[in-house]
C-alpha cells in the first residue's frame, strides 16, 4: 500500500502490503516475516521423539556468581571529592 488509507480501506481479511516509492514490494523482508510469523513459540513434538529424556530435564540449583566489581564505583569515589 502506498499510503495509510489504501490500507485502512481493505477488509479485515487482508493484511496491507508496503511498497516503495517505485511500488515494489521488500520481497526479503516480507518472506523473512512470514517464516518468523510460522515458527513456534515452543518446541511441538511428543516426548518419545525427545532426544533428551525427561529425567535429564530436572535442572538443579545454580552455583551463585561470583561477586564482580561495580563498574560505576569508580564514578561514586569522584562523586564524593
Amino acid at each position: 500500500m502506498r499510503s495509510d488509507e489504501q490500507a485502512e480501506a481493505l477488509p479485515e481479511a487482508y493484511e496491507p502490503i508496503e511498497v516503495n516509492e517505485f511500488g515494489e514490494i521488500d520481497l526479503l523482508a516480507m518472506v523473512e516475516d512470514e517464516i518468523i510469523l510460522a515458527l513456534p513459540v515452543v518446541p511441538v513434538h511428543d516426548s518419545e521423539h525427545c532426544e533428551v529424556s525427561e529425567a535429564d530435564m530436572v535442572f538443579g540449583e545454580l552455583p551463585e556468581e561470583a561477586q564482580k566489581p561495580n563498574p560505576f564505583a569508580v564514578l561514586a569515589s569522584l562523586k564524593r571529592k
